[in-house]
């Protein structure tokens, strides 16, 4: 009861706490084991309480991690099966003792060594099952994901605006699409290698992901074009892509020039289809271009 009290007012002590169960309840199985065995010599009682020694090796396999579980595991079973060889052994104990009690810490045994594997076996299905969890995650982030910035890609982003503008056409409240690409960018590729070119995008990736809010939603378009889903209007879209095109002037990168992009808005309108919009949103970033580039120019 104390240690319930203890966690339940400092739930970030399990660890210690559970620890220290671990440690007095293999300590007090020991000391109660040998006081039946080799002081009684009658094994009186063994049965009954027989069944709470397992309780050690459960506490162990929830405090500790799989191996140091097993290993301490192993090492109490080990402590306690020595008791039952000193035990046997012992000339002190009456023959007619250890003939009447021998098939009970026989089966006692027998229950420890089976807690023990099935412990065992479940925590190596746990691991597997985890790892075939992990797996699964990696491969579906992989899917949705740009290996080379970390970004959400076109496959991710197609899902996200389909599932925005649906939202905002059923509630009726306004969203928005930025698509933005670096200036002159074949030409950084061309004079500087595409390692140096590899290297911008990342720092773009960066960089948007800083100036975005934290409701909108970025990812790479494609090539060196990035999208950015807005949960707002024009006005909202408009002051994050100026935060991002300051973002993206300030990156620090080995070249002579600052990276400067050309950005194009649109919002979604009532009867909108996410390829009406899209094409709206890219006809804006031609007109960005047509500006002279490093510019932001929206959708009619």
């Amino acid at each position: 009861m104390i240690f319930i009290g203890v966690l339940w007012r400092w739930p970030g002590s399990f660890w210690v706490i559970g620890l220290t169960e671990l440690i007095l309840g293999a300590g007090a199985a020991l000391v109660r084991l040998s006081e039946v065995l080799l002081v009684n010599h009658t094994a009186t009682g063994l049965g009954g309480y027989s069944y709470w020694l397992p309780l050690s090796y459960i506490m162990a396999f929830i405090v500790l991690p799989p191996r140091p579980a097993l290993l301490f595991s192993l090492g109490l079973f080990g402590g306690l099966a020595g008791l039952g060889i000193v035990y046997w052994s012992s000339p002190e104990v009456p023959l007619q003792y250890k003939t009447l009690y021998g098939n009970s810490l026989v089966q006692m045994y027998a229950m420890h060594v089976t807690m023990i594997v099935c412990l065992g076996l479940l925590l190596l299905v746990q691991r597997h099952y985890v790892s075939a969890i992990a797996r699964a995650q990696a491969q579906a982030n992989l899917a949705h994901t740009d290996p080379l910035t970390g970004l959400a890609n076109r496959r991710q982003l197609d899902d996200w605006l389909q599932m925005a503008l649906h939202e905002s056409q059923a509630t009726g409240i306004p969203m928005s699409v930025i698509l933005f690409d670096l200036d002159h960018f074949k030409r950084v590729n061309d004079t500087y290698g595409h390692a140096v070119g590899d290297e911008v995008l990342r720092a773009t990736a960066t960089a948007t992901r800083c100036a975005v809010r934290g409701v909108d939603r970025v990812g790479r378009w494609g090539g060196e074009e990035f999208m950015v889903l807005i949960a707002g209007d024009l006005r909202a879209a408009e002051m994050v892509a100026q935060r991002v095109r300051e973002a993206l002037q300030n990156m620090t990168l080995p070249l002579p020039v600052p990276v400067t992009v050309s950005c194009g808005l649109a919002q979604a309108r009532p009867d909108d289809a996410p390829a009406d919009l899209l094409q709206r949103a890219d006809q804006a970033l031609y007109e960005a271009k047509g500006q002279g580039r490093d510019a932001v120019a929206i959708s009619a």
